[in-house]
């Protein structure tokens, strides 16, 4: 007999406590797995994710494929903060796969990105919140929203918000905005 110490890690999109109440699920299993959950919102709840694995994913493909690194233009960064990810950051990750191999410029522009996410952009003026969400987290997303929205120029979003500056200055430092990588948010 081999002993082995393992651990598992599973993951679903799937809600498993309803599963388990219609049958759908094993409740044994359910509880097997239970020991440690971690619920992870998915990605277009997350815009100020998207940056860092947009630069990771394109970093690690670059040196798998052997190209030169490549970046995301400030404008092409903010189309895809405000796309909804429906593939969550698998669709990420192979969109960057894509665009460090067919990219000729060392960065991406919008007219690179694929249609369906140039085309969301005219129409996104609305984020999703979730009931029982905590206000000061709807604030934030409104904010980083909003700045993505605007090209990030404080001045406008401020006066988009119905803040002043200064307010906004306060609530981007509040709510950790303020440091956001140069790509992400450039200051004006």
């Amino acid at each position: 007999m081999v002993r082995v110490n393992v651990r598992v890690i599973a993951a679903t999109n799937q809600d498993l406590k309803a599963a388990v109440a219609s049958g759908r699920f094993r409740e044994d299993l359910f509880y097997r797995l239970q020991v440690v959950p971690i619920t992870i919102p998915p990605l277009r709840e997350r815009a100020e994710d998207i940056p860092l694995l947009m630069g990771g994913f394109l970093e690690h493909f670059a040196a798998k494929h052997k190209r030169r690194r490549k970046t995301m233009s400030v404008e092409a960064l903010q189309l895809c903060q405000r796309f909804p990810w429906p593939g969550n950051v698998r669709q990420v990750r192979n969109l960057m796969e894509r665009l460090t191999v067919t990219s000729r410029h060392s960065t991406i522009a919008v007219e690179e990105l694929p249609e369906e996410i140039r085309t969301h952009a005219q129409n996104a003026t609305t984020f999703v919140l979730r009931a029982g969400m905590p206000i000061a987290e709807a604030e934030k997303l409104l904010i980083r929203q909003t700045l993505a929205h605007v090209t990030s120029n404080r001045e406008e979003a401020a006066r988009a918000l119905g803040i002043s500056r200064r307010a906004l200055q306060y609530k981007l430092k509040k709510y950790s905005l303020a440091n956001e990588p140069a790509s992400a948010s450039p200051a004006p």
